[in-house]
């Protein structure tokens, strides 16, 4: 689900992701490559609505943000796919 780049992306995330990043400069996850992202968890596509999300925010290389991403996203569309017995 598409959201407003206005409502997720504000002054207020912005110096607190500057902030992340700057004091954990590696990534969370593997622990090898220099943080460049955050990594909301859980997943911000795990709600509703923006506002609504409660989790953590996590320093992550694009490659375990993206990957953790698809992840989530591969497995709503295989819940879909599988919702009937044939």
């Amino acid at each position: 689900m598409k959201r407003p780049h206005s409502q997720k992306y504000t002054t207020t995330y912005k110096k607190l992701r500057a902030s992340i990043l700057a004091s954990r400069p590696m990534c969370y996850w593997c622990h090898l490559q220099p943080a460049d992202t955050i990594d909301h968890d859980p997943p911000l596509a795990a709600f509703s609505d923006v506002s609504a999300w409660r989790g953590v925010l996590r320093p992550a290389c694009g490659r375990c943000n993206s990957s953790r991403g698809a992840s989530f996203g591969n497995r709503l569309r295989k819940a879909v796919k599988r919702s009937r017995n044939w």
